[in-house]
């Protein structure tokens, strides 16, 4: 094997149509490259005979490591599998399990999807009958007569990519299935854009309305995207917690989702961690301002 070079790992496919794109057969790898936009495939993670929705059918990134003598491996140093497709956090309702149990008192909730939140307020300040906003699923627990129990919130929020699509490896994988190619480009996980750009923004508007109602919201996020965040300050009980963070991973060897942790924080010190940066000083930022007037002429426009 030869020596490895870290500046050469690069994000690729690490899951396509819910297998795992190393062990993928190369007549597979061509098939799938060939399908065009939301297709006839079948998500092995959604209940039911759910199909695929995800244009490309890309589940999840894993980063590749090129070695210097031009072969081609997973990069053990980036060993985490980072979750492109929200259905990827379906697989055997494991973590809904999980949730009911924590929140719910019970592994056998009632799963309803995409609950409307918000209705649409027009120009003259009327509410409307319109949805602008839905909760990911409420889970249930009910009695056997079917009447509601207890009932919590579940947001999933999986990563967008930064950069060039992943749908830009297809034609090199039509042309050369039958090797495990190196991305033909970096696909980065862009957790900035994901958690204070999409996620918080959907905390701040779901978890007050909640907190007030009494109840609780579960987040489901995979590791890498809470590892990106900053430290966010624990709970010791969900009595004292606004959200339920349940950060999951898959199994090195089967690919099987797991529940990785599960914490309990409030709603401020989530949207601490998530914003995961700190303002600059005054100074500093005049310091910028002043760079950039003498270096940097293609950022300042000026008024003749």
């Amino acid at each position: 094997m030869g020596k490895k070079t870290q500046d050469k790992s690069r994000y690729g496919i690490g899951e396509w149509y819910g297998k795992r794109f190393t062990r993928i057969a190369p007549k597979d790898r061509v098939k799938y490259a060939g399908l065009k936009g939301i297709n006839n495939e079948r998500c092995p993670f959604l209940p039911g005979s759910g199909m695929c929705n995800k244009e490309g059918g890309v589940c999840s990134l894993l980063a590749y490591l090129k070695n210097d003598d031009g072969n081609v491996e997973p990069d053990s140093k980036r060993s985490d599998l980072v979750t492109l497709c929200p259905n990827r956090f379906w697989e055997q309702q494991i973590v809904f399990k999980a949730v009911g149990e924590s929140i719910l008192g019970t592994t056998q909730p009632t799963i309803v999807k995409e609950v409307g939140f918000l209705q649409r307020v027009d120009r003259t300040g009327k509410v409307t009958s319109k949805m602008v906003g839905r909760i990911d699923a409420v889970l249930l627990r009910t009695n056997e007569k079917e009447e509601i129990e207890d009932w919590c919130a579940l947001e999933m929020q999986a990563v967008y990519i930064s950069g060039k699509s992943i749908e830009h490896e297809f034609k090199a994988i039509e042309k050369e299935s039958h090797q495990l190619l190196f991305p033909v480009f970096n696909h980065r996980p862009d957790f900035r854009s994901s958690a204070p750009k999409r996620l918080m923004p959907q905390l701040q508007i779901k978890v007050p309305s909640l907190r007030r109602w009494g109840k609780k919201m579960a987040v489901v996020v995979d590791k890498p995207f809470y590892d990106s965040s900053a430290p966010i300050r624990e709970v010791p009980n969900i009595s004292n917690a606004d959200i339920a963070w349940f950060i999951v991973d898959y199994n090195g060897l089967n690919g099987q989702l797991q529940v990785h942790k599960k914490t309990y924080t409030t709603l401020e010190s989530s949207i601490v961690g998530l914003t995961a940066g700190e303002p600059v000083t005054k100074q500093q930022f005049e310091d910028q301002l002043s760079s950039y007037l003498k270096n940097r002429k293609d950022k300042v426009l000026k008024f003749s």
